[in-house]
């Protein structure tokens, strides 16, 4: 009625809740972390709440990784789903201090080669 948006961390396992997340008003799901570090993926997230934006954790655990794994990882989440459009990647939980740069540019640079192979997800 006012223009608010309403939204829920959901930073946990939620397949056991996830059709109850679906008959929700809720706009957006904030901090969904995917598989592996919880027991649904992307593409499982979608199909479960297609009209909700997914305001995405990148797994913690996976900043663990070489930089090149983070990269590939990142485009294989997106790789998921047919469309970009209500994702958006973010990093709500700590990752390790050593690691923030490196990660977060890995993240980027997956971003960026999944927007220049496939541009249509972002149209």
């Amino acid at each position: 009625e006012h223009g608010k948006l309403i939204g829920c961390h959901f930073d946990d396992e939620t397949a056991l809740i996830a059709d109850a997340i679906g008959e929700t008003d809720l706009n957006y799901i904030e901090a969904f972390t995917p598989a592996p570090d919880t027991d649904m993926s992307l593409a499982d997230a979608r199909e479960a709440w297609p009209d909700k934006v997914l305001w995405l954790n990148f797994p913690s655990s996976l900043h663990l990784k070489s930089n090149r794994e983070v990269e590939e990882v990142t485009f294989e989440l997106l790789a998921q789903v047919s469309s970009a459009r209500g994702i958006i990647m973010g990093i709500t939980e700590d990752m390790p201090e050593e690691r923030r740069r490196d990660s977060c540019t890995a993240i980027m640079d997956g971003l960026d080669q999944h927007a220049k192979k496939h541009p249509e997800a972002y149209a």
